[in-house]
This record gives structure tokens, C-alpha cells and sequence, in this order.
């Protein structure tokens, strides 16, 4: 069989797994929505693909008894490696050995010239998702970002439970709307946390929600998550978040990325503990903290800043597009202004220097509303160019 010098060679699925709770979660919910989705990667492509879960000795031994396993080796091959590193606390913070494991999965992908999923042991994905990944390699992109907001996992997993008995093999994967209709119902608290129209929102935002309606939900993101990566050379020295690290080693351009648009398409849902509550500090002002944290060049990069102005509209059911728009125009005033004025620091620091940015820096985050009303009619025409995804591959855009 010929390879397609256009498409990865393979695609890895990694998972990141240790401890009895996330493997519980792995083996009864995930991998049988796995068994699914998998059926979904052509068969030229699906022949070079493997499912790779990186997890401990212990775990392993859980893991390779489980019937889910054995459905899923049906359809895809499957390593259960157990090397998963259980350091990088003083690097990486509750996240380090999710991130030195998943490093080496990452390293491995690259140097076999495949393409990565990222699938955590408490998410699970609709219908279709896997076939729209596939989909934007084909289009050019080397990164897809989409939303990942989370849901109640005691009285989800009950629920999908169920759904997993009646299935006549074991598999699911819920149709778009339903699994959207699945977030709605089984709404956690934290996700409260991002909208912007929250009293007492985080004061650090990794994406940026607004809820018009209770079954509809525009999202925006500057950190993630992501969910496919196909990275373009090798680095062996790569050490970080995915979410923040990885288009430097996949894109050449913020139109290699690729934001997922609308849940009809990808949406994936974290099954978090019910009582889970993050230990962030409010924002005070919304505006400001947030127009903060995009001056922040270590966690946001620019690539990740421009794709910032695309939205993903997250629905369980239809509503008119004229409202659709409306929503969609009021997300934009709100955001729009504070990329624009963080990408003008970004620019100030490279022509001016960093003195002249940290004073430009101070300036904005004193008058933040003030701008936000002047910007606020023009914002959305200054990043239009951003709002377009448009891969490399279809022709000349303005960078």
C-alpha cells in the first residue's frame, strides 16, 4: 500500500493514565467510547494507528484485564505501556507527570512522523469527532483546538453506564446534539467559573465562555485544549504543555490551527468529581484580569492569541441564526478589544522594547473599560483576518 505523503503516517491516541480511580473511569467509560470513534479513522490510516496508554505497572495489570480492552483491540492495535513518570511537580505544578508521561508519547509520534490524539482517561467525545480530526489533516492543519468543558461524573457515569448496556457491542458514542444535551444536564459548577457574564469568575482563564441560553454556549479558548496534533519536525527536547508548547513544533502559521467551530463537529467532555472546586482567585474586574493574563507571553503565545478571536458554538438543540449572530456579536465586543490590545503590546515590545511595553502594559490595564469602549465598534474588523480558518494549503491569507 502506497502511503499518502500528504496525511501523517498513523495516528497515535494517547492517553496519560495512573492511579485506581482514572483507570476505573478509563476501562469502564473511555475506552469503550474509544472502541467507537476509532471506527471512524479510514482503514489505509486506521492500519498504521495505535492507541497508546502510558500508565503504571500496577495499573497496567487493571487495564489489560478489562473486556472495554479487548473490544477496542477489535478495531486498532493497542500498547499498554507501563512507563508513565510519576515526577515533574517541581517543573509543572498537580500537572507534572501528566505532562513528562505524556512528553514521551508526544517525542515518540514525532519521530515516527505520526499524528496525535489526545484522549485523557475521564473524557469521552461524540459521534463523528475522530472523522472531523482526520478531516482537518486533510485540510492542511497541524493543530485542533476545541472545547472540553466538564460535567458532573457521578451522575454522568451512571447515565452512560446504562447506554453502554443497551449497546449490542459495548461501544458508544453519543450523536452530536446528544452529548452537547449531556453537558447541559450534567452542567459542573467550574464551568461557571469561565463565563464572562459570571459575577465571581476565575481570575486566570485558559478559555472564556458566554452562555446566552441555557442549551447554548459560545467558548473561546487561548490555552487549549488540544485535541490533534500532527508535528512537523522532530524536537527531542521538548518539555511542556501540550496546550502551550506544541504549535511551535507543529505550525508554521496560526492558519495551520484549526478551532473547532461549532459541537456538531468535536466536543469533548471532562467527567470531573462533582465536588471538584479549583483554588483560583476571583477577578475582581473581568476586563482587566483577563486582558492581564493575555500579556502573559509564556502562557499565551501569539498563535494561540489570534486563534483567540474564533469562537465555538456548543448547542444541543437549533436556534435562528439572527440570534446566533446577535450572541456572537456581544462575545466579540467584549473579547475582540482585549486581543487587540494585547497583540499591539506584543508589537510594542518588538519595535520599542521592554521598558516601553511595560509602560504600555500599565496604561492599558488602568483604562481597560475606557478602551473597551472605544475599540469595542472596531475590534472585530481589526482581527477579521484572524476569524478566517483557511489551512496554508488553500491559498495566500495576510499574516
Amino acid at each position: 500500500m502506497t502511503r499518502d505523503s500528504s496525511m501523517p503516517n498513523g495516528i497515535h491516541i494517547a492517553i496519560v493514565v495512573f492511579g485506581p480511580v482514572y483507570t476505573a473511569l478509563l476501562t469502564q467509560i473511555t475506552l469503550a467510547n474509544l472502541a467507537a470513534l476509532v471506527r471512524e479513522i479510514p482503514d489505509d490510516l486506521r492500519e498504521l494507528s495505535r492507541v497508546r496508554i502510558m500508565t503504571t505497572a500496577t495499573d497496567a495489570c487493571t487495564i489489560e484485564q478489562a473486556r472495554t480492552l479487548k473490544l477496542l483491540r477489535e478495531h486498532i492495535d493497542v500498547e499498554v505501556l507501563d512507563r508513565a513518570k510519576l515526577h515533574g511537580h517541581d517543573t509543572h505544578g498537580d500537572y507534572g507527570p501528566m505532562v513528562v508521561s505524556q512528553r514521551l508519547l508526544v517525542v515518540e509520534a514525532m519521530r515516527a512522523d505520526a499524528a496525535l490524539f489526545f484522549i485523557g482517561p475521564d473524557l469521552i467525545l461524540n459521534k463523528g469527532a475522530f472523522a472531523a480530526l482526520v478531516s482537518r489533516f486533510r485540510e492542511g492543519y497541524r493543530l485542533v483546538i476545541g472545547p472540553g468543558p466538564r460535567i458532573n461524573r457521578r451522575t454522568a457515569v451512571a447515565e452512560l453506564k446504562n447506554r453502554i448496556a443497551e449497546s449490542p457491542d459495548g461501544a458508544f458514542a453519543l450523536a452530536p446534539r446528544e452529548h452537547a444535551a449531556l453537558l447541559f444536564r450534567h452542567w459542573h459548577c467550574v464551568n461557571s467559573q469561565y463565563l464572562i457574564e459570571s459575577p465571581s469568575s476565575y481570575w486566570w482563564k485558559a478559555y472564556v465562555c458566554y452562555r446566552p441560553r441555557p442549551e447554548e454556549l459560545l467558548f473561546r479558548s487561548f490555552q487549549g485544549p488540544t485535541f490533534a496534533a500532527w508535528p512537523a519536525r522532530i524536537d527531542e527536547n521538548f518539555n511542556g504543555f501540550i496546550d502551550h508548547q506544541l504549535a511551535a513544533v507543529c505550525c508554521e502559521s496560526w492558519r495551520q490551527i484549526y478551532i473547532i467551530p461549532d459541537s456538531d463537529e468535536c466536543l469533548a467532555l471532562d467527567l470531573t468529581e462533582d465536588d471538584r472546586r479549583d483554588m483560583l482567585p476571583p477577578a475582581d474586574l473581568l476586563a482587566p484580569f483577563l486582558l492581564s493574563q493575555l500579556f502573559d507571553h509564556a502562557a499565551i503565545k501569539d498563535m494561540y492569541l489570534r486563534c483567540g478571536v474564533r469562537a465555538c458554538r456548543v448547542h444541543s438543540g437549533e436556534s435562528d441564526s439572527q440570534s446566533v449572530a446577535a450572541w456572537q456579536r456581544e462575545f466579540d465586543r467584549v473579547v475582540d478589544p482585549l486581543v487587540v490590545i494585547a497583540l499591539g503590546e506584543r508589537s510594542v515590545g518588538r519595535h520599542a522594547g521592554p521598558m516601553v511595553a511595560k509602560i504600555y502594559r500599565t496604561l492599558c490595564l488602568w483604562s481597560t473599560h475606557t478602551l473597551l469602549f472605544v475599540l469595542g465598534p472596531i475590534a472585530s474588523r481589526m482581527v477579521h483576518k484572524w476569524k478566517v480558518s483557511a489551512p496554508l494549503n488553500s491559498g495566500p491569507i495576510s499574516q
